[in-house]
């Protein structure tokens, strides 16, 4: 198989799901469901999945591909998303920790997962020890980040990180997006 023209930067396996789960259709609705997925490698190493998936609203198919050589050999991301900027990830996660829960014990885990994920993400955007994001963290948001967001002091989001892992039974130095 040769390997497809386009493949999306993935630093993490949820982050194809994240991507997918927002990404817009044609017929103007956001979001696709996984149908089908597949990982494949060259022999030079790059490895990649192809995941297929449906509109959840008309049913138009597409594919995705994903690099995931980088998420596949290291444990955790070293680098910042490049499908979201922080105002994306941000969004990302207030959308998932403000949904109600389903009932369903692995949906609930998968979406608690995914907010995890979000704020370990966010977190890529901050110098170590910086309270304050990047410049570049914004590559998305065409008017500047919302002064909430520009301003966002990186301990909340620690705190957050460490409620979450909590919650979720892991250990302070766990992660989530492995």
């Amino acid at each position: 198989m040769d390997t497809p023209a386009v493949l999306l930067p993935t630093n993490c396996i949820p982050e194809e799901y994240i991507y997918m789960e927002n990404c817009p259709c044609p017929c103007g609705a956001v979001g696709y469901a996984l149908v089908k997925r597949g990982l494949s490698k060259r022999p030079n190493g790059a490895m990649w999945d192809e995941m297929s998936a449906r509109c959840s609203t008309c049913g138009a198919e597409r594919t995705f591909w994903f690099d995931v050589s980088q998420c596949l050999v290291k444990t955790f991301p070293e680098e910042p998303s490049q499908l979201f900027d922080l105002v994306e990830w941000i969004m990302i996660l207030f959308h998932l920790t403000h949904l109600p829960p389903t009932g369903n014990e692995r949906t609930d885990r998968i979406i608690q997962t995914r907010s995890l994920v979000a704020v370990e993400q966010a977190l890529l955007f901050f110098d170590e020890g910086a309270e304050t994001p990047r410049a570049e963290a914004f590559f998305h948001t065409p008017d500047g980040p919302p002064l909430r967001i520009q301003h966002l002091p990186r301990r909340s989001l620690v705190q957050m990180q460490a409620r979450m892992r909590a919650d979720m039974g892991w250990p302070p130095g766990a992660s989530g997006s492995a």
